[in-house]
Order: structure tokens, then sequence, then C-alpha cells
């Protein structure tokens, strides 16, 4: 027995013992403890220091030494935590960077704004990390930092597989890949490890953390022997495996198409397809009218084939380029002289040319431009631009002296002529008394004036079968130079300028344009005179020379003439002669049409047959007809009617104000209808003239008057009192006066039927408006942009379906009910102004404007989750739903929203609150929030055993819950002599406890569905790591705590050995007869934690005391004695 120092007996105990008294075990060694508990990045501040038994006591007792030495330990402990961190926080960063860059599917704006989030998180927790004063703060700023960086990582979608059997091109599911949280264990789950065994997870050094980075995905399960006390049961290993958040990088995101960047949905706006066409209508000056006329410039002239171009600077290579049937354009780079050596063939039919003189003056002399018969050749397009061509011929007769000529009657039928920018005037090269004659010689053809044209000649302009002058183009016919000026804005009233009537000695008395019946099939036929909007035609004969034909002669079976056309022509014989014409021709022109004919050498106007001639709304007029023995209009059949809509300004007289001429004919005459309506008028007969009686002889102001085989027949305005001797065989002279215009007043009406902002009353009469020039029975295009500029705010014009239903059978009921009754749809198109006493009021049809209109879908159940609806684009415009246009009404009852786009494993929460109803749409709308909730949903799992080979647990576990649901991974099914060995989802590792969100399993494709395995091992294994716990835990309190307890006397060590074996051995033999995992883990449990159970070992031992060691030393002293 060893010797013991009786005098003092306790002295040599204190000095060799270690704090281990009762209540104080363990005081010192806290740090270090605490360090191992917070990952093993601390083991270098772990320091042990062996302490006397005489120090026990308080700590108000202990030495200043200790103290400081205790404080430099914990600086020194803090400061190596710090760098640790850091370091930790630095590879960390890295790993999760490199996994980012290293992400394919991954956008590069995606992958930069990712790591730009792990760099934010690093240095938020660096900062975090330097302030903490204690290692527990440390580690609280580094777990939570490592967490978030890791999370921070979100993997590209990877191409998505189609639902089978489906081809959608919306989105019809969209699944989040499952996140597993292997931190999170079910609340009531004991974790199955000893206090010492769990320590030993924690001895890590830095170096093994940079390793652990590396291999986040792997699942790892230690050996028993590798460390003392590692996890005994399969169910632990899989608990403390890998503690990572799992990373699913061989999955592809469970979605068939990709993942949109929001989780709201846009309603569409109306498709409003008709817009651009509508806005191209607004900026166009023609087609607005129900009497505009569009003539468009060729694109021969707009666009010519320059497929084979040629340069020429004289008259020679002129001639050389007309004779070669391959040129297509010639380019005349100069101005050119007459050479008579040029030598000018009959270029080939079929061979169509351009020619343009960029500005220059070409001299023919007597030299032309010819064709050989186009009668069989296909189309053949002759084009002059921009060029001053000079001719000069002896005579005034002669088809060859032209500047095109065609000989036969046929010869033109396929040929057509486009005229721009082209003057034509005499060369005096041959001679003084030489001339132009003619322009054009082509029967059958066809003509197209276009830019400004002026032909001083003394014959037609053009022999052919159709005219037309382009929009905004003009045509100037002289037979002097300078009898007309180059302004086609003077006023008409002016007469043209008086020249000398020996100049030219030589002249013609033919028209302006002779027209002969052309062929079935020539391109000229239907014989026509078409003048588009804006254009003008002036025709004038020599001073002194009166025309012996009207400025159009011949078979003019047709005229058409467009908005804003001015006319004017001096010394013809009559503007309009239809005996010479098909009997049934029509003759209509435009609004606002201007006719100035200072002179006329035979009656203006005759019609036959059931021949008409309309003026619409505008008219101004002014015919001075130089002879008494016919009428101005003479409408000889009682089919032949002239109609005036409601004329601006007419002024029609026989004779002159000063040389007045008596009557016996009247202004009108003859067995057909004359009507004017909306005027006020003043007459005079005899000789009286407006210049002697200002007043007017006879005067009314009427609605309607008609004048039928010379009798009268007036409808007055109230008040108004009119002599039946207005209009009589004897009138000579008839003066209409402008009327004050009527009201005409918008109304804008939204895709409901109301009214939105107030009535636009038109200002006529407004200086710079559109209305300066209004006048009565003008016809004004709605579609313009003043209208579209009054619309109020929030609206656009209606288009289509975007109009009122109504509309189309109101019929603009507010208008005159003739062309304005709108248009198909009952849009607004046209207006007519009425008489001063009148008023129109027109509905303008408009639809909101399209504004944002958002929503998203909300999970009752996890309001924090962002829901994808199917279609993030709206498709209501396809589904004849309301569409996010101002003033509509969006129904979130509709199916569209409660079932077609709702997110797929969702269904609409009926019964939600706050589920909404409706929402206006206005300038500015919230985002709607829609309530879903997850369809009820279903994962089995599958058990196999070692080999792979399928297990049936008698309770099979299911796993249930609503799609979005998190789903935490329960503890596998007991099966006999079997043990849980791993858990894979989808083919990932993951460990019991861990969490996922439940996806919509059901509408997951077979391919695409959830797998959870649970894989069995035989509990041979399990029971070996069971019963080695056992002996560790006996091997503990045998070696350790009854060994080493120096109060306990030897007696009392062997007892509580004893006891310790004794249920160590009933453990063990209960491990033996154990056939289930709970089984054994409760075994173990109670014999290694659980204090209540008779198998708990450490319960053999109890601690000594010094009382009892006093009393064993007084026994053996008293033994001794």
């Amino acid at each position: 027995m060893k010797s013991i120092n009786k005098s003092n007996p306790t002295e040599e105990v204190k000095n060799t013992n270690y704090r281990m008294h009762k209540g104080k075990k363990g005081w010192l060694v806290s740090y270090s403890l605490l360090t191992f508990m917070l990952g093993g990045v601390f083991v270098n501040s772990i320091s042990t220091t062996p302490v006397k038994a005489s120090e026990i006591g308080d700590k108000d007792n202990s030495s200043a030494g200790d103290e400081d030495a205790q404080k430099e330990a914990d600086e020194q402990s803090i400061t190596l935590a710090k760098q640790n961190a850091i370091t930790t926080l630095n590879n960390e960063a890295n790993s999760v960077k490199d996994k980012i860059n290293g992400d394919v599917n991954l956008s590069a704006g995606s992958q930069a704004a990712q790591i730009a989030i792990v760099d934010s998180l690093v240095n938020d927790a660096k900062t975090k990390v330097n302030d903490a004063t204690d290692l527990v703060s440390i580690k609280s700023a580094l777990d939570n930092a490592v967490s978030n960086i890791k999370n921070s990582y979100q993997a590209g979608n990877v191409k998505p597989v189609s639902l089978a059997g489906k081809k959608k091109t919306t989105k019809s599911v969209t699944k989040k890949r499952p996140t597993v949280d292997r931190a999170t264990t079910p609340a009531t789950e004991k974790l199955k490890v000893s206090t010492y065994s769990g320590l030993s997870s924690f001895f890590k050094a830095p170096a093994e953390l940079e390793k652990k980075a590396e291999a986040e995905t792997t699942t790892t399960v230690k050996n028993s022997s590798t460390e003392e006390n590692e996890t005994l049961v399969a169910s632990s290993q899989a608990t403390t495996a890998t503690t990572e958040p799992a990373k699913f990088d061989s999955i592809a995101t469970r979605d068939d198409a990709p993942v949109a960047n929001t989780n709201e949905a846009s309603v569409a706006g109306d498709k409003d397809e008709g817009r651009p066409a509508f806005n191209d209508l607004l900026g166009q000056a023609s087609g607005k009218t129900e009497t505009s006329v569009n003539v468009p410039v060729p694109t021969q002239v707009t666009n010519p084939d320059k497929s084979s171009s040629v340069d020429v600077a004289t008259l020679a290579q002129l001639a050389a380029a007309w004779n070669n049937a391959a040129v297509t354009y010639i380019n005349i780079t100069s101005d050119i002289t007459y050479d008579a050596s040029a030598i000018f063939d009959a270029r080939a039919a079929g061979s169509s040319i351009v020619i343009n003189g960029n500005g220059h003056t070409v001299d023919l002399g007597n030299k032309c431009f010819r064709y050989a018969s186009t009668a069989a050749s296909p189309i053949t397009y002759f084009t002059l631009i921009n060029t001053n061509y000079k001719q000069g011929f002896t005579g005034t007769t002669g088809t060859n002296k032209a500047l095109l000529y065609m000989t036969g009657v046929n010869d033109g039928n396929h040929l057509v002529i486009n005229v721009d920018n082209i003057t034509l005037s005499a060369s005096k090269t041959l001679g003084a008394n030489y001339n132009a004659i003619r322009g054009f010689v082509a029967k059958g053809s066809k003509i197209t004036f276009s830019g400004a044209n002026r032909f001083t000649l003394a014959n037609e302009i053009y022999q052919g079968a159709s005219v037309y002058i382009a929009n905004d183009s003009s045509v100037i016919m002289e037979r002097t130079p300078g009898a007309i000026t180059d302004d086609p804005g003077d006023d008409p009233d002016d007469p043209p300028i008086p020249v000398d009537p020996t100049d030219p000695k030589s002249v013609s008395t033919n028209g302006e344009f002779s027209f002969t019946k052309a062929a079935k099939g020539a391109v000229g036929e239907g014989n026509l005179f078409v003048m588009g909007d804006r254009s003008s035609n002036r025709a004038a004969t020599l001073e002194g020379k009166p025309a012996n034909y009207p400025a159009l002669t011949g078979k003019v079976n047709g005229i058409k003439v467009g908005d804003d056309v001015y006319w004017m022509q001096d010394g013809f014989q009559s503007f309009i002669a239809g005996n010479t014409a098909d009997a049934a021709a029509q003759y209509v022109f435009g609004q606002n049409f201007k006719l100035d004919i200072p002179k006329a050498t035979k009656g203006a106007i005759r019609l036959v047959g059931t021949q008409s001639m309309v003026f619409n709304a505008g008219t101004e007029m002014d015919i001075n007809q130089n002879i008494a023995s016919t009428p101005i209009i003479n409408l000889s059949a009682k089919g032949a009617s002239l109609t005036f809509i409601s004329p601006k300004q007419l002024h029609l007289a026989i004779g002159t104000e000063t040389t007045a001429g008596a009557t016996r004919q009247g202004i009108v005459s003859g067995a057909g209808t004359f009507r004017i309506n909306n005027s006020s008028i003043r007459t005079w007969d005899g000789l009286n003239t407006s210049t002697s009686m200002p007043a007017g002889q006879y005067s009314g102001k009427f609605t309607n008057m008609t004048v039928t085989n010379k009798k009268v027949s007036v409808a007055a305005t109230p008040g108004s009192v009119i002599d039946p001797k207005i209009m009589t065989t004897t009138t000579r002279e008839l003066q209409t006066d402008a009327i004050t215009p009527g009201k005409v007043k918008i109304q804008y009406i939204d895709q409901s039927g109301k009214q939105v902002g107030q009535d636009y009353e038109l200002p006529f009469g407004s200086k710079d408006t559109p209305y300066e020039d209004a006048y009565i029975g003008k016809q004004i295009p709605l579609v313009s942009q003043d209208i579209v500029d009054h619309i109020p705010a929030g609206y656009m014009w209606a288009l289509g379906k975007q109009i009122y239903a109504g509309a189309k059978a109101d019929k603009q009921s507010g208008g005159a009910g003739l062309a304005d009754k709108g248009d198909a749809d009952g849009q607004a198109n046209l207006a007519y102004i009425p008489m001063d006493t009148g008023s129109y009021t027109y509905k303008v049809y408009v639809y909101g404007a399209k504004q944002n209109v958002t929503y998203k879908y909300v999970d009752v159940n996890h309001p924090e989750k962002a829901l994808v609806p199917k279609n993030v684009e709206g498709t209501e415009a396809d589904n004849g739903l309301a569409t996010a246009n101002y003033g509509n009404t969006i129904d979130w009852t509709n199916k569209y929203y409660t079932e077609t786009n709702v997110p797929v494993g969702y269904h609409y929460k009926t019964d939600a609150a706050n589920q909404p109803a409706t929402t206006l749409v206005s300038e500015t709308n919230p985002t709607v929030v829609l309530y879903v909730e997850g369809d009820e949903q279903e994962i089995v799992p599958t058990y196999l055993d070692e080999n792979s080979a399928a297990l049936t647990p008698a309770n099979p576990v299911v796993i249930k819950g609503r799609t979005g649901d998190t789903i935490t991974i329960p503890e596998g099914p007991e099966i006999p002599n079997q043990a849980l060995a791993t858990v894979t989802l989808n083919g990932i590792p993951v460990s019991v406890g861990s969490t996922f969100e439940m996806p919509s399993q059901k509408d997951l494709p077979a391919e695409q569905k959830y797998t959870l395995v649970y894989k069995y091992t035989d509990l041979s294994t399990l029971r070996g790591n069971a019963i080695t716990a056992i002996n560790n835990a006996l091997a503990r309190v045998k070696n350790i705590l009854i060994a080493n307890d120096q109060f306990l006397s030897e007696a009392k060590k062997k007892e509580q050995n004893a006891e310790a074996d004794n249920r160590a051995t009933a453990a063990i033999a209960a491990i033996n007869n154990a056939t289930t995992v709970s089984a054994i883990n409760k075994i173990v449990d109670d014999a290694v934690n659980n204090k209540e159970s008779a198998t708990y070992i450490e319960g053999a031992y109890v601690e000594g005391s010094l009382k009892d060691f006093k009393q064993s030393y007084k026994d053996l002293l008293d033994q001794a004695v």
C-alpha cells in the first residue's frame, strides 16, 4: 500500500488532483470544449493546465497570475478563431464562384449578379467576424455567412423535357430543384449521439475544412473504428453524414420551359393590329373623303429601271441610246443642242425606256421619239423625267410633228406614257417661224402627268385614249409663251396675260386633249380623264384666236376629278361637250373644285342621253359665256342631270358685267334635271347685271332648287320668300353667296357605349386650323390628326372589334344620313357641314390605351413562395377576354385566371379571404394577387436492401403534402433484421430530417417524378456498433470515472465496477435479442444517456466524498492501532 502523509493526508491529494471537484468539473477547459464544439476551426487555441486541488475555490480567491494567463489564452483563441474564420470564408467563396463560373446554363449577366452577391456576403461577414469579441459571435457570423454564400448559387436551368404526349409553347410545369436543408431535423427527433461521441465530429483542422468544401455533395459514413464513440446506428449515420445543403447538379430542372424572371403575369393588351395602317392613313393627304381621287406618281418615275443605263451628252448619243432596245435608262448629263445628223429610229415595241434630263435642255429641232406599233406587244412604258424639250416645225398639222408619235389607230394600244416635270416649247434653231406643234400622239395609249408640266405649242398636248394627272401635279398648255403664269395658286378670276395676237402667226384651233375611242384591251380603254387630289389643269388659246373645239375633245367617256382641284380654260368652245361621248358618260368633280372659264365660245356644258354631272360640295365656278344663243347648261335629254351639292360660290353669266347679253335660253335649259341645294342665290335677267344691281334682281335662300324642262321648284329655308322668276328662260346671270356653316360636334364614345370627355365642336373659320375653309356640304374626313388629338386622355381611336358593339346599328344617327353613316363597323369616317342653322353630331368611338396590368398567384399556405403562372405573357386577346386597355374591366373570376393560367400543381382558392373580383383598368394599376392552394400530392418511397432487392416493410412510409409544402424526410420504417443505410432523393444522397419542397408530382411526366429511396443493410453491423458503444461507455465509466475518483475506496471501486459490468452485460444481451433499429437505438440510449434506465452504465458510478474518504482512512487507522 502506498505510504500516506498522515499528518496532512489531504495535501498530497490537492497537489496531484485536477479540477474535477463536483460542481466545478470542466471549469478551466470550458474554452477548449467550446472550441471543439465550434467545429474544430480553433484547435490551435486549445490548452490544458494541471491544477492543484488547493486552487479549488471561488474565482475571487484565484491568483492574479492565473487570471492574466487565462485572459491571454482567451485573447489568443479569439485572434486565431478570426483568422481561421476569414480563411474559411475565402475558401467557401472561391468554391461557390467556381461553380457559378462553370455553370454553362447561366447567362453572363446571371453569373455576374450571383458573384456580386457572394462578394457582398463575404465582405459583410468579415466585418462581423472582425468586430466580434467572443468565440460564440465569431461562430455565429461564420455559420450564417457560409450558409448564405452556398445558397447564393442558383444553378442555371437545363432545357426541360416536354410533358409526354403534349406539345406546349407555354410554361406547364415549373418546379424548383428540391432544396434539401440538412441542418433541419424534426423537432421531436432525438440526436442519437452521446455528449462525448458528438464531439468527435468537430475535431477538424482548417486544412480538412478546405477538403470538405470541395466535397459538398459527398455523403460521408464513418466506420465505428475510425473514431471512438462515432455515431452508432444507421439512422444517425444518415443524419450526421454531410451537413451542407444538397446540390442537385446532375438533375435537370423540373420544368418544361425556361424559368421566368418574374412571378408576375401581364394582362395582354388588345392586339391592335390595324393601328399601323390607321397611322399611315392619318399622314396621307389623299384618300380621306368620299370624293377623293388618288392618282399616284408612276413607279417608272419613282423607281426607274436602271438595269441598263447609258449617260449621254449629245443628240447623236441620245439617238444611239434610243435606237438600242437593250437600254432601259438614259441619263442626260448636259444641255443638248440640235444635230441634224442624229437619226431617231422607231424603237422596238416592248422595250420600255426612261429618259432623265436632270433639268437639262434638249433641242430636238425637227427630230422626235417614235415607237414601232405596240398593238401586239407587251405593255411598253415610255417615261420622260425632268427635261426641257424644244422642237421646231412649220405649219400646225401633221401627227408626226410631235415629241412622240405613232401613226396607226392601234399602234399605241399597249403604250403607257409617263411625263414628269417636262416642258415643251419652240426651237428657233431651224427658223423664227418654227414652233412646237403637238406633245404626244399615240392612239389607244394612256398618259400620266406628274410634277409640273408646261407645253407651249400650237396644237394638242396629247392625242390618245386616257389622261391622268397625278396628285399635286399640274399641266399648263398655252399657245404663246407666258400666256399663263407658273403659279397654280393664281386667283382664278384673273384672266390670262394678254399677248400679241399675231404671235405665233400659225396657230391651231384644236383643243388641249383629243380623245379617240380605245379598243378593248388597250391600256387607254375607257377613255377617261382623271385628276388626282390637289392637281390642276390650265389651258388657254391665243388671245383673239378662239378654238373651234372644247379643251377636252372627242370621246371623253368619263371624268373623275378629286378634291381641291383647279381647272382653268380660256378661249375654248365648251367645258364639257357630252354629245361626242357615250350617252351614259359620268362626270364627277370632288369637293372644293374650282373652275374658271373667262370666255366660253359655245354652250359651256352640254349633256345628252343619261349622262350625269355632279359637282360636290364647295364648288367655286365662274363661267362667262360670250354667246347668247345657247344656254350655259344644256340638258338636252330627259335622262340627263347636273347637280350642285352645297356650292360655295357660283357665277354663271352670258356675256360679262360690262357687256351683258340678253338671252331667251336662260342659264339652264333642256328636258333634263338641274339640282342645287343649300344655297343663297341672286339672279338677273335681260341686260341687268351684278354690277348694275349688286343686291340681285331676284334672290332667295333655299335647301333645294330643281329646274326640269324650264320649270323651277324651290324649297326655301324658313323666313325666305323666293320669287318664281328667280330662274327663267331670260335669266342671264346667276350668283350664289356663301352661307355661314352650321355646327359639327364630335362625341367620343368608349367601348362600353359611354361618352368620355366633352363634345368637341369643330372651330369652323378659325385660322391655322383644318377648318379655316369651312363651307356648307363639305365632307370633313374625321380620320384626321386634329380629331385624334382631341381624344380624351387614356383612349385611342377604336378599330374593328374595339368599336362599341352598338355602333353598327347606330349608323352615325346624328349626321346627315348620306355618306357619313360611318364605316362597316359604325366608326365615324366623314362629316358633312350643315347650313347655318343645322347641327350634326358624330360619334368617334374610342378604346382604352394599353396599360400595365399585372397579377400574381400566391399560395395561401406559403405566401413567401414565388409561383410562376403558366403564361407570363397574357393571351387574353386570343381568348376573347377583356384586355389591359384603359376603361376595360378585368374579370378575375374568369376561368382563364382561375383555371387556365393557375400555376401547375395549384388550384384557385375560392374561399380565400381578399380574393379579387374585378379591376377597372386605369393609368396606375397595382399588382393583383390571386390566392391559390397547392394540390394534394403523394410520393411513395421505394425500399431496397444492400443488394438493391426490394423490401416490403409492414408499415411503409408515404410522403403526403400539398404542392409547395416543405417536406421533412422521415425515418425509414422498421424492417426486421434490417438497418437503414442511406436515403436518396431523385438519386442524390440526403439525410433523414432534411427538407425539400413538394413538387407537383401528379403533373410531372414519369421521367421527372420525384423519387425517394430508402436503402437498408443487415442489422448485424448495427449490433456490432451498438455493442462497441456499450463497451466504450463501460470503459469510460470504469477506467476514467471510477478509477480516477481518489475519494473512492478500493472496495467501493470494486463494487461500482461490478455494477457497471452487470448493466453493460444486460444491455449487450438486450442488443443481441433486438430485431429492429429502434429497439437497438433505445437500448444504447438507455445504457449511455438515460439516467432513469436500469441499464444506465454511468449510473453504477457514485462519486466519492471527502467525508467517506476520511472515514476510510479513519477505519484504516483504527485497524492499524
